[in-house]
This record gives C-alpha cells, structure tokens and sequence, in this order.
C-alpha cells in the first residue's frame, strides 16, 4: 500500500466516525495511525505459514549437514524438496493440521509443533526474533499473536 493509498483510507475511516464539533486533524491522526498499521500487519495465509515452516526447517537441516562436513548442499536440498512435497501433502501433518485450524478458527494445538516451527511462527506474526529458540516466552507471544489473529478475522 503506498502513501497515497494510505492517506485515502485513512480520510474514509476518519470521515466515517468523525463527529460535528470535534477537531477533524486528531480524528484523522487516529485514522491515520490505524490504516498506517493495518497496513504494516503481515498477510497470513497457508501459502506464507507453509514457507516459513520450510525455510526453518532446511536453515536446521543445512546446519546439521555441516556440522557433519558435507560442503555441497545440493543434492541434499533437492532430497529434503522432494521428502518435504511428499510429507506435506498429507493433510494429517502436523504442520498442516496447525494452518487449517489456524485459518478456520478451530481451536488450535501446537504440541507436535518442533522449535524450527516456532520460531517460523515467531516470523509468520513480525515478532521480535530476540524470541527463536526461548521456549516459554517465544510460546507465550505465539499464542497472545494467534489469539489477536483470530480476534481481528
């Protein structure tokens, strides 16, 4: 969303709940700092969750083969796209199980979730990334941020 787009939205809002005899200039500076924002919220469709799950997950693969000394990842990688396309298309997996409760609204269960996961989530919601790999407080902010996810869809 540019400026331009901002700034429109951000009349619209503002002339909507404005009210006779009130300053128009805070009314819109409210406005504006709510549409500036809902801009600046991430888009979190299955699509951005599954893509960060696979990121993390080949960043932990990618450091586990070198710490075993394998210097070329490639034929590792293309193992790890074809072992990831075939688990990931069982709507059973975990990982699957988590987007589809998430976009629905079912009550979610994050148990069989594994630390890369949450630290993807960690990025999915634009949280603080000071969170990868602190278990109870990087757990506490996943969930307050689904929760908020829910509120707000």
């Amino acid at each position: 969303m540019n400026k331009s787009q901002i700034f429109k939205k951000a009349h619209e809002l503002a002339k909507s709940v404005h009210v006779a005899g009130d300053c128009y200039r805070v009314t819109f500076g409210a406005a504006l700092k709510i549409v500036i924002a809902e801009s600046k919220a991430p888009v979190i469709t299955k699509d951005v969750i599954m893509a960060a799950f696979k990121s993390h997950s080949l960043d932990a693969c990618m450091k586990n083969w070198a710490a075993c000394g394998i210097k070329n990842f490639g034929a590792d990688i293309a193992d790890f796209n074809r072992s990831w396309d075939k688990t990931h298309s069982d709507a059973r997996h975990a990982r699957n199980v988590f987007v589809s409760d998430l976009l629905a609204k079912n009550p979610i269960y994050m148990g069989k979730l594994n630390n890369e996961d949450m630290n993807a989530l960690v990025d999915v919601f634009g949280l603080d990334k000071g969170l990868y790999n602190k278990h109870t407080s990087r757990n506490n902010a996943v969930i307050a941020a689904i929760k908020s996810y829910k509120e707000a869809n």
